[in-house]
């Protein structure tokens, strides 16, 4: 897809672009705990944020063609394509966002990533929530769009920003009152929701 503020970007920032690019890739790739995470651990890169600038590509492992004889493709960076997001011609993975939200310990771990195919431009939106009383948090109420600052905690738009700089694209978030996230009693929980028609799938979207 066309994007013409990324057809013109600047130089420096297309360089920020590409290094965050190249941070989530090293992210997901230790994640993955394949072939490739297992040489990137050997090189000292135990997260993506041990990339400090494209210079370090050298640094990072190559692939071998005897890698791809033996672990091709789901021991290397294979996924079933049920669990890729595509947004704005971006591939996102659930767990780039999991790892962005969840490093704020003021973050419930429930979260639910909805993407709205209503139109033909995609958007993801982040459905998560504070925690509360009952999870040793700050107490439970509905928090205001900007972040309840008696907290400490991100506001949505700060988590936006995180979640832009990490991915490379834009994920909208919603802060819901507790309790708005479904949780899964029994089985693997359910983290992606498709909107393709009809009313919001979580109360407060829109």
């Amino acid at each position: 897809m066309f994007e013409p503020d990324a057809e013109a970007m600047p130089p420096d920032q297309r360089g920020q672009l590409q290094l965050a690019r190249l941070r989530a890739l090293v992210d997901r790739l230790l994640s993955l705990d394949g072939v490739q995470a297992g040489r990137l651990r050997a090189a000292g890169v135990q997260a993506g944020g041990d990339v400090t600038t494209l210079g370090d590509l050298p640094r990072l492992p190559v692939t071998a063609k005897s890698d791809l004889w033996e672990a091709y493709p789901f021991g290397m960076v294979g996924v079933p394509a049920a669990d890729v997001l595509v947004v704005r011609g971006v591939n996102v993975y659930p767990s780039e966002v999991e790892r962005v939200l969840l490093a704020e310990p003021g973050i419930c771990p429930d979260y639910l990533l909805v993407l709205d195919e209503r139109q033909a431009a995609s958007r993801l939106i982040a459905c998560c929530e504070y925690l509360t009383t009952a999870t040793a948090g700050p107490p439970a109420r509905a928090p205001a769009a900007a972040g309840p600052p008696e907290w400490g905690l991100p506001g949505e738009g700060e988590l936006e920003s995180r979640l832009r700089d990490e991915l490379g694209v834009s994920v909208r978030v919603r802060v819901l009152p507790p309790g708005t996230v479904p949780r899964s009693e029994v089985g693997k929980a359910v983290r992606v929701v498709r909107w393709r028609d009809g009313g919001p799938p979580l109360p407060g979207l829109e």
